[in-house]
């Protein structure tokens, strides 16, 4: 886009374009959820200048929906496991609370259970293990606590 956008300014020899945007939606009415929009330059040989991909979805409040969904679900299990042992059910309940803690500096999967957790998995295999794609952060942890 940058190369368009200076070949467009030299072939205008000037920095003022006149440039003509339009956008469209995937479909009409309001049900739609994407569209997209370009800004293309007037000049002697159009160039596309800018797309933009717009959404009316929030990939990051889907995302903490989703984590909200699996952790009902991890804790769903681990009572269900464990509903004539009350030692083993919080031991479970903390060991999903460590593991989602758990980052590279600082990893916590001493209660973890082999079966399921990729930390021991990668450390019997010999390999690295990042810890990125799970953890969440301190803050949120923190708000999770006390529940």
């Amino acid at each position: 886009m940058q190369n368009a956008v200076e070949g467009a300014c030299a072939e205008a020899g000037s920095r003022d374009l006149v440039v003509s945007g339009d956008g469209s939606w995937q479909k009409r009415g309001f049900s739609n959820h994407n569209g997209v929009a370009a800004v293309i330059s007037s000049s002697d040989v159009p160039k596309v200048l800018d797309i933009e991909r717009l959404s009316k979805r929030c990939t990051v409040c889907d995302g903490a929906k989703n984590m909200i969904i699996n952790f009902k679900y991890y804790y769903r299990q681990a009572i269900v496991r464990n509903k004539t042992n009350l030692d083993d059910m919080v031991k479970a309940v903390w060991a999903i609370y460590k593991h989602k803690s758990s980052t590279n500096s600082d990893p916590y999967h001493e209660w973890c259970s082999p079966a399921y957790c990729g930390f021991w998995k990668a450390l019997e295999k010999g390999e690295e293990y990042d810890h990125a794609p799970h953890s969440l952060p301190k803050g949120v942890m923190k708000a999770i606590r006390p529940v």
